[in-house]
């Protein structure tokens, strides 16, 4: 019998080999994202599971020719003008030149204070302050912001999200910078509404303003009275078409009011109708259309609402902008999925679903509602022996005016036979009203049964 010594070393041997069984493969996620787009630009960002480093690639959003690429860290905002792009990464600001990718400033936007506070010390103030002193301080700093940018006419608006170290909100705010310089040249508290063509709707605590032409001033017929909050908006599809956008909002002036917004930022008018309550509205989404609007179910099951049944069929309906019910459907699919309806891009007169890995086209405005042929990416993949998903790959979009920039292969690998796996990634450019594509770019990717050798072909 091995004395106590010898057994001693020879757990910790079999402990040390099974760490190293158990990691000579880690499951792997690499994926590609359009993260901004203009009619002349593409921005893709792709990155290898949580790493804090992403591969940026710039292309010709016209022809699909590539430009530049380079790699950054940190959590990845971005916006694009006519001849710059502006990158948030953790704390920093980047304007680079659009042909080349070159550095032309940078800015630290944690240098920037908080806006739209008041210069008061308060009692809670005095609380914090004292807190400080004894190292217990509650109020914590950004760590990174996560921003939505906006170049408009030489300046450049910035929404801000400051997040903590531990992920934690700490505040919100809007500022606009010098094009050419990064400084700041105003700021406020507010949040971002909308996108209306070249209209961007801030929504502040005294109502609206909108920045055009690097301008921003206040509207005085605001949709809403009183004490409000912007509860759904988005500056992409399916929330603004040409120089329209929607937005949802809460209102709490004596009774709570729940409503949808147009935006018309031709005539910068407002049009609004309160949100039906026939229907579970937290589960429920938009998508504006040329000359109405379509909510649809994007979850169902137990509402936790006696007055509203549990029900698994997708419905749809049909709006005008002032609010009239003009249609409505409902199409059992057989789902048994939470999540009915996850909306992939509007098409024309049709807007594109996907469930449980199968497409659906919704056509508008008679709600004729049909799968499609062809299965949805998500639905893709492989398995092991045991039944457990090894290799997985689904596709996303991203619309920027009337292009449809489709993805496709991104892919989640739990277990590869071999030593690697070759794998690709395309970006598709879709003509949104003919369905033709424009072109298109492939990105080689070369996985290694070692987690740590995940490696891009270039």
């Amino acid at each position: 019998m091995p004395p106590p010594l010898k057994l001693f070393q020879l757990g910790c041997l079999l402990a040390a080999l099974l760490v190293l069984s158990s990691a000579a493969f880690a499951q792997t996620t690499v994926e590609l994202d359009v993260v901004t787009a203009s009619d002349e630009f593409v921005l893709l960002s792709k990155s290898v599971d949580e790493s804090p480093s992403h591969e940026i690639i710039a292309l010709n959003a016209r022809t699909g020719a590539f430009l530049w690429r380079d790699r950054v860290s940190g959590v990845i905002s971005a916006g694009a003008g006519d001849s710059f792009v502006y990158l948030v990464a953790n704390k920093e600001l980047q304007k680079r030149t659009l042909a080349s990718g070159k550095v032309e400033w940078r800015s630290r936007l944690n240098k920037i204070p908080q806006q739209g506070v008041t210069n008061s010390f308060g009692f809670e103030d005095m609380k914090e302050w004292a807190l400080h002193l004894v190292g217990k301080g509650t109020r914590s700093k950004p760590d990174h912001f996560i921003c939505k940018i906006l170049p408009s006419g030489g300046k450049v608006l910035i929404f801000r999200s400051a997040i903590d170290a531990s992920d934690q909100p700490c505040f919100e705010d809007w500022v606009i910078l010098d094009e050419n310089s990064g400084r700041m040249v105003d700021g406020g508290k507010g949040d971002f509404a909308g996108q209306a063509g070249r209209t961007t709707l801030i929504a502040g605590e005294d109502g609206f303003s909108i920045f055009r032409d690097g301008l921003k001033r206040s509207l005085t017929n605001s949709p809403v009275k009183g004490e409000f909050s912007v509860r759904a908006r988005s500056d992409r599809d399916p929330w603004t078409l040409a120089d329209r956008c929607i937005f949802e909002v809460n209102e709490f002036e004596a009774v709570y009011r729940h409503s949808l917004v147009f935006f018309d930022g031709r005539e910068d008018r407002f049009t609004s109708f309160p949100i039906p309550d026939t229907r579970p509205n937290f589960f429920a989404g938009w998508v504006l259309m040329a000359s109405n609007v379509v909510r649809y179910a994007v979850m169902a099951g137990n509402t936790g609402l006696e007055s509203v049944p549990t029900n698994n069929t997708p419905w749809f309906e049909l709006y005008d902008f002032d609010g009239r019910l003009i249609a409505s459907a409902e199409k059992d699919i057989g789902s048994t999925n939470h999540l009915l309806m996850a909306y992939r891009f509007r098409m024309g007169s049709c807007i594109h679903f996907e469930n449980e890995n199968t497409n659906y086209q919704l056509d508008v405005p008679s709600l004729n509602f049909q799968a499609l042929n062809n299965p949805a990416e998500s639905g893709r993949g492989e398995k092991t022996k045991d039944g457990a998903i090894s290799v997985r790959w689904w596709d996303s979009s991203y619309t920027h005016g009337n292009t449809i920039y489709q993805i496709d292969g991104n892919i989640y690998v739990g277990d590869i036979d071999g030593n690697q796996l070759a794998h690709k990634i395309t970006v598709t450019a879709l003509d949104s009203d003919t369905q033709k594509p424009l072109w298109r770019h492939t990105e080689p990717v070369l996985i290694h049964k070692s987690p740590e050798t995940v490696s891009f072909s270039k």
